[in-house]
């Protein structure tokens, strides 16, 4: 493969690439978009409580998860068709609103999609992920100022979800399991230090 770059002199300039190189930047690149695009359909899912809906049900079509959570019956299939694709929901039996499938929440997947505050909840860092892609435009006007954005200017999202993602980590965690891994810090803490 040559990459070939026309400039304005009509003169040529060839530039040899590695191909497996470029392919395995490509394919990387492309992971990432994908990984995006789940991030965003995982936060409309947060949004529309489809895994609140799904959490509290044994297994719903994908109509009655439309109905249970008032969202369009036709944009819910390609919901649950990326989310099962990702696994992120389970489904027995065909996809699609027209379909006979049955989709549900294994216990793994309940624990980290529809446990608010629960030690594996991970829908904060999602929140706070989409947060920051809505932001992108005040970001560079940031960057290129040199600014920075500060904690106050970012998005409700940004500031909702890491509040979301790390309570969990500081009410399961941090008492329970780093505080002890620390030698000597229960004693200071229990003593009353002062930090």
């Amino acid at each position: 493969f040559r990459f070939v770059l026309l400039c304005t002199s009509s003169t040529k300039l060839t530039m040899a690439l590695n191909e497996e190189a470029l392919g395995g930047l490509k394919m990387g690149l492309l992971a990432g978009a994908n990984h995006a695009l789940l991030v965003t359909n995982m936060a409309v899912g947060d949004q529309l409580g489809l895994y609140r809906v799904l959490g509290e049900n044994d297994g719903l079509t994908c109509a009655e998860l439309a109905a249970k959570s008032g969202a369009h019956e036709r944009y819910v299939a390609d919901w649950l068709l990326n989310q099962t694709v990702n696994g992120l929901v389970t489904r027995t039996g065909k996809d699609g609103p027209a379909g006979t499938g049955v989709y549900s929440l294994s216990p793994e997947q309940k624990a980290v999609l529809d446990t608010p505050g629960g030690p594996h909840d991970m829908m904060g860092s999602v929140e706070a992920i989409s947060g920051v892609a809505c932001q992108v435009d005040a970001i560079v006007q940031h960057v290129r100022g040199g600014t920075g954005l500060a904690w106050g200017e970012q998005s409700a999202h940004v500031r909702d979800g890491a509040r979301r993602f790390f309570a969990p980590l500081y009410q399961h965690l941090l008492v329970q399991h780093i505080v002890p891994a620390v030698d000597g810090l229960e004693a200071l803490l229990a003593a009353g230090c002062t930090v």
